[in-house]
C-alpha cells in the first residue's frame, strides 16, 4: 500500500510577488495579518485527501467580503485555488487541480484559510504558498512531499 508524507514547514514571509490585484502589498498597509502554517507532518493514504492548514487572524472582527484568499504554487506562482467577494474565483486555476481543491466557507469566517486538496498525488509535491488579506496582508508558504508508490 502507498502512503503520501506530506510534511508542512513554517516559512512566514512578506512575499512581494503577491498576485495583483488580490493581494498587492503596495495597496494595503505593512504585512500586520498573521498567517500560520503548521510545522508538524501531515501524513495521507495515496489517493485520499490531503488538507494544507493555513490559519490567520490578529484579533480584529471583519466581513468575508474584505477577505482574499489565494493559493498557489510557490515556485511557479500557479493559480491552486482563489477566494474573493465572497466566493472562489477558479477562472486562472491550473488545470491539474480542478475539482480537486476546496476551502470551507465557515472556517473562512472563523479564520481558517485551510485549502482541502482531494484525490493527493505524487505531482501534487512541492511548496505552496497560502496568501490572506482582509485589512492587511501576509502569506505562509508550507512544503507538500510526496514519497512515491
Amino acid at each position: 500500500m502507498s502512503y503520501i508524507t506530506s510534511r508542512i514547514r513554517l516559512q512566514q514571509s512578506r512575499d512581494s510577488h503577491a498576485p495583483p490585484p488580490l493581494i498587492s502589498p503596495a495597496s494595503s498597509p505593512p504585512a500586520a495579518k498573521e498567517v500560520r502554517v503548521p510545522e508538524q507532518p501531515v501524513v495521507a493514504l495515496y489517493g485520499s485527501d490531503a488538507v494544507l492548514n493555513c490559519t490567520f487572524g490578529d484579533g480584529r472582527a471583519f466581513n468575508l467580503s474584505e477577505l482574499s484568499v489565494f493559493w498557489q504554487l510557490t515556485d511557479t506562482k500557479r493559480s491552486v485555488h482563489a477566494f474573493w467577494r465572497r466566493r472562489d474565483q477558479l477562472a486562472d486555476q491550473a488545470a491539474r487541480f480542478a475539482n480537486r481543491t476546496a476551502l470551507s466557507a465557515a472556517g473562512l469566517g472563523a479564520g481558517d484559510a485551510s485549502l482541502l486538496l482531494r484525490r493527493v498525488v505524487v505531482a501534487d509535491e512541492g511548496s505552496y504558498t497560502c496568501f490572506v488579506r482582509v485589512r492587511d496582508y501576509g502569506s505562509a508558504a508550507l512544503l507538500l512531499q510526496v514519497a512515491g508508490e
